[in-house]
């Protein structure tokens, strides 16, 4: 019941729908610049850090998404993929793991913290006149090891309502599981929780199949979604400039799709995710069924 299947595009007009797509997000961004704001606030702890925030300018209650970077990778390297959901309507927080930091030690030392500040209203005081952080909407995200502690921090937190995990990496030969490297696929399976993953279709070294995207969604209860954007790599899902992108397609794989159209995918799908409205989830479905280059399936 499960089999992924690629869906055919029935229109006969995929371009011209992805060009529309890509003129109604210009417009979106070119928007969301001038309506939005950006801040760093410093988390108070043991070890204290920074939190760089996301969020609309105009005055509001937002739902608040943590986003986690990927291995050595920098917030700023999904620039487009927070500045979208930012322009949907969500604040978004996200940090610098510093070195090599082990998962359990991130879990203890940023998550919880952070989490914590969250919970306090922490994030009001840095925001613009009339935004304020709605604590009881509260997500995670992220991307390949930042989609692993994503899950972990979903799953060990009843406050963190749900999470999209960007071709997650649960556990490889160069990071098997470990008391520092604990699995986010078992825990996962022991939460009963529902899960969205979006998986690349370009399988490389950075996203082995032992511990990939697909291990995540098998983990998920029933009604979890799965995206996997056939022509995209791991390392297509941030846009770290022209050199560092050639440098690291060449060590984990790429295909022919384009970074921002994989940015707006991921980010279409977190807004429908996290909306809970059946509308909004109905009518991404139905777009990425007209989509010849994704393959999508819920969960049975």
């Amino acid at each position: 019941a499960n089999d992924r299947t690629i869906i055919p595009d029935t229109t006969g007009n995929n371009n011209t729908m992805r060009f529309v797509r890509a003129l109604v997000m210009l417009a979106m961004l070119a928007y969301a610049a001038l309506a939005s704001a950006q801040t760093t606030l410093s988390v108070k702890g043991g070890d204290a850090f920074d939190a760089f925030v996301k969020s609309p300018a105009l005055p509001g209650e937002y739902g608040v998404i943590i986003w986690f970077n990927g291995f050595q990778s920098r917030y700023e390297w999904y620039e487009r993929l927070l500045n979208k959901v930012v322009a949907d309507g969500y604040i978004t927080v996200s940090y610098a793991v510093p070195g090599m930091m082990d998962v359990s030690t991130e879990l203890v030392t940023r998550v919880d913290p952070l989490l914590s500040f969250i919970a306090s209203g922490g994030l009001d005081a840095g925001l613009p006149a009339g935004v304020r952080a709605n604590t009881t909407a509260l997500f995670t995200a992220g991307h390949s090891r930042g989609g692993k502690v994503a899950s972990l921090a979903y799953t060990s937190n009843q406050d963190v309502l749900n999470a999209v995990l960007v071709d997650p990496v649960d556990s490889s030969v160069f990071s098997p599981i470990s008391e520092r490297n604990p699995s986010a696929v078992q825990a996962l399976k022991e939460s009963g929780k529902t899960i969205s993953v979006v998986g690349a279709g370009v399988e490389g070294s950075c996203n082995p199949a032992e511990g990939n995207y697909a291990k995540f969604f098998d983990a998920g209860a029933a009604g979890s979604w799965e995206l996997v954007i056939e022509g995209a790599g791991h390392a297509q899902f941030l846009d770290a400039g022209r050199v560092l992108n050639g440098v690291q397609d060449a060590l984990c794989g790429s295909g022919p799709e384009d970074r921002n159209d994989v940015a707006d995918l991921v980010a279409d799908d977190m807004v429908a995710w996290f909306s809970g409205n059946q509308a909004k989830m109905s009518a991404f479905v139905d777009a990425v069924d007209q989509d010849a280059d994704v393959a999508f399936r819920v969960s049975r």
